[in-house]
C-alpha cells in the first residue's frame, strides 16, 4: 500500500531522517547551553574573586616621602586594603641600616615592627618610622640601597596571604623637585624666630635697650638737613680749592683751574654768606664786600651785618689766622 506515492519502506526512512535530525539540534542545542552554563558560572566566580580582592587587606611595604622634607624619607607598612590584616609579619633583606645610627635602642632593624609580627592593621592604617637621609647616603657605598621585601598577614576570614616587592632607594635619583611651602615650613620658622629671641639680651631680666629718639619736627627736621647739605657742599669745595693750591704751589700752570674753584666758592658764599669763614678770605682770595653784600640783599638784621664787619675787620686788624672751621656769623 502507498502513501503519497511511497510506500512503508520509505516513509520508514524519512521518519528515522528527521529523528537523526532532531537528536542533532538536541545536541547542538544541549552544547549550547553547556557553554552558556560554564561561561555564567566563570563570570559567578570572576565576580567572586573580584569582590574578594576589593574587600581584602592590601599590605603595602615602601619607602616614602616624609612630611617633614623632601629630603627625608620614612618605612611606611600600610594596609590599604577595605579589611584589617592580622598577624603582619615583615621581613626586608637586607635589613635596613641609617646613615648614623648612635645607639642600639635606635637601631632601624630592631625596631618591633620589623621584629614582632602586628597584630592588626586596620583599613587605611600606616605604621611608619623615619628611615633616612638622602643627604647624608650620597656617597656611602656601605649602605643598601635595594631591598627585598616579604609580607605575610591574613584577613578576618583566616585567608593567608604571602607577598613580595622590592624597595629600590635609588629610584628617584636625579630627579628634580619643588619646594612647596606649607604649615610646617610656618612652624619651622616661628622655631627659629624664638630661638633668636631667647638668645635676645633685651628679653633678660636685666635686658637693656638703647632707643634713638628724634624730638624734633618735621620742618625743623626737614631744614637742619638741608643745611647740613649746604655746609657739606661749602666743605666740599673748600677741599678742592686746598688741593688746587698745593698742586698749583708745586706745579706752575695750574692758575686758571685754581680760579674755576675760587669763582665756584664765591658763587657758593654769594648764595650762603651765612657759611663763610676767615679762612675764605685770607687763604682763598674770597672778596669781604661780596659776603657782605650778599647779606644786605638777603635782608639780614643791622645787628647781624654789623656782627660780621666788626669781626671781619678785627681778624683783619690782628692778621687772620686761619679759621677753617669757624664761622664768622
Amino acid at each position: 500500500m502507498k502513501f503519497w506515492g511511497l510506500d512503508a519502506t520509505a516513509w520508514t526512512a524519512i521518519y528515522t531522517l528527521l529523528t537523526l535530525g532532531l537528536l542533532l539540534v538536541a545536541a547542538v542545542a544541549a552544547v549550547v547551553a553547556w557553554g552558556q552554563w560554564k561561561a555564567s558560572r566563570e563570570q559567578v566566580a570572576d565576580a567572586r574573586r573580584a569582590a574578594q580582592e576589593a574587600s581584602r587587606p592590601y599590605v603595602i611595604v615602601s619607602a616614602v616621602e616624609s612630611r617633614a622634607s623632601k629630603h627625608l624619607f620614612d618605612l611606611s607598612i600600610h594596609n590599604m586594603g577595605e579589611r584589617p590584616a592580622f598577624d603582619v609579619k615583615v621581613d626586608l633583606d637586607p635589613p635596613p641600616r641609617r646613615a648614623r645610627e648612635t645607639h642600639d635602642e635606635f637601631i632601624l632593624a630592631n625596631i618591633k615592627m620589623l621584629k614582632e609580627p602586628i597584630a592588626m592593621l586596620a583599613p587605611r592604617q600606616e605604621m611608619r618610622t623615619f628611615w633616612d637621609n638622602h643627604i647624608e647616603r650620597n656617597g656611602r657605598d656601605d649602605l643598601p640601597t635595594v631591598h627585598h621585601v616579604e609580607v605575610h598577614y591574613k584577613d578576618s576570614s583566616g585567608r593567608a596571604y604571602n607577598e613580595t616587592s622590592v624597595i629600590d632607594l635609588d629610584a628617584t635619583r636625579g630627579a628634580l623637585f619643588t619646594n612647596i611651602e606649607t604649615i610646617h615650613t610656618i612652624g619651622k620658622t616661628l622655631d627659629d624666630l624664638a630661638k633668636h629671641l631667647k638668645q635676645a639680651s633685651v628679653f633678660g631680666k636685666a635686658g637693656e635697650l638703647d632707643v634713638g629718639a628724634v624730638v624734633e619736627t618735621r620742618p625743623d627736621y626737614l631744614e637742619r638737613k638741608n643745611r647740613e647739605a649746604v655746609q657739606e657742599r661749602a666743605d666740599m669745595i673748600r677741599t678742592q680749592l686746598w688741593a688746587m693750591r698745593w698742586v698749583n704751589d708745586a706745579q706752575p700752570g695750574e692758575a686758571e683751574e685754581l680760579e674755576t674753584h675760587r669763582r665756584q666758592l664765591t658763587e657758593f658764599l654769594k648764595a650762603h654768606p651765612e657759611l663763610a669763614t676767615e679762612e675764605d678770605f685770607t687763604a682763598y682770595g674770597v672778596s669781604r664786600e661780596t659776603v657782605v653784600h650778599a647779606l644786605r640783599v638777603q635782608g639780614r638784621s643791622r645787628w647781624r651785618m654789623y656782627k660780621l664787619i666788626a669781626s671781619l675787620r678785627t681778624r683783619y686788624e690782628r692778621g687772620g689766622g686761619p679759621a677753617r672751621s669757624h664761622r664768622i656769623v
